[in-house]
């Protein structure tokens, strides 16, 4: 277990082209991520132009006080009950669990 603030970096492709399903089901995981201290530090939508079916449609940045708290979010009710919404918007999700590093100036 990760010690300190747990860091996702978190690939999102949609299902169909419903983009305001998509931010409205993003909108109540960020409220369910809140109760446990995560938040979604960055929301990065690729390009049109740079995005295929390999690229993800938007990847965000999610931040957790530690890995217990993610964890927590994860086994909490209300977000098993966003499980159906969820696979109905997102095709596939690609994590990748981390920390934060000094920055490369």
């Amino acid at each position: 277990m990760m010690n300190g603030k747990l860091v996702l970096v978190v690939n999102l492709w949609l299902k169909d082209a419903n983009v305001a399903r998509f931010e409205s089901f993003e909108r109540e995981a960020a409220r369910g991520m809140a109760k446990y201290g995560g938040r979604i530090e960055r929301a990065i939508r690729l390009d049109d132009s740079s995005r295929n079916a390999d690229h993800p449609f938007e990847i965000h940045v999610v931040s957790f006080p530690d890995e217990s708290a993610f964890i927590a979010y994860q086994e909490d009710p209300d977000t098993r009950k966003l499980a159906s919404s969820r696979s109905e918007v997102i095709a596939n999700t690609s994590v990748l669990l981390g920390r934060d590093v000094e920055a490369y100036a």
